[in-house]
């Protein structure tokens, strides 16, 4: 089988196919064998879809194909059940704390398929500081302007935890991550109200109106 990603062509069995997807990893030590990268994306498409998504019994190659003939299917779908994920946005006065990778080409590929790109997420070029104060222009990925991801949506308790405990191992700011969690409660509760609201309007029957001229 062949499959596309980005310029190059990758051909084999789905099985090797995997393992060459696996040699691309942001750090391939962490996949010590093909089972462990496919337990890997088979977490991320639940990530990054909200998705049930279980894998067929069988051994690495039925595994490997299942996975590339949903990947098309899921994983760039977004959080179909409401799950949802982190991105940036600009706001005056406003920062967001991170950290800066130097990564290879292959590396890219890899994370464009552990975030959902396109679908899901677009590459954009941001100006950031780092911890010296120093200013650097670096690409990050932010979710795209379609509008089924619009509207605020709150994460899994896994997704955060996840990414509290990146926060935590980086030194980075987890009461800045708290207050995102917190705007993003009072956004939801505002667009609920805001929905019902507009369902109540919808739902009162008209006013009749009555002749004055008798």
């Amino acid at each position: 089988m062949k499959i596309r990603i980005e310029n190059d062509i990758l051909s084999g069995t789905a099985a090797e196919i995997m393992d060459q997807l696996r040699g691309r990893a942001f750090d391939p030590t962490e996949f010590p064998d093909t089972e462990s990268y496919i337990w890997f994306l088979q977490n991320n498409v639940i990530r990054t879809t909200g998705l049930e998504f279980p894998l067929p019994e069988g051994d690495v190659e039925q595994q490997a194909r299942f996975i590339f003939d949903r990947l098309s299917k899921l994983l760039f779908r977004g959080n179909t059940r409401g799950n949802g994920v982190a991105t940036i946005a600009p706001k005056e006065g406003g920062q967001v704390h991170g950290l800066l990778w130097r990564i290879t080409p292959a590396c890219e590929q890899s994370l464009d398929l552990y975030e959902g790109y396109p679908r899901l997420y677009e590459k954009e070029q941001v100006t950031v500081r780092d911890s010296e104060g120093k200013q650097l222009t670096v690409m990050a990925y932010v979710m795209t302007g379609d509008e089924r991801w619009m509207s605020p949506t709150m994460p899994s308790a896994f997704y955060y935890r996840g990414i509290q405990d990146g926060y935590r191992q980086n030194g980075l700011p987890v009461e800045e991550l708290k207050k995102a969690w917190e705007h993003c409660a009072r956004e939801v509760n505002q667009e609920t109200v805001r929905i019902n609201q507009m369902v109540g309007k919808r739902g009162k029957p008209p006013k009749e109106k009555h002749d004055q001229e008798r």
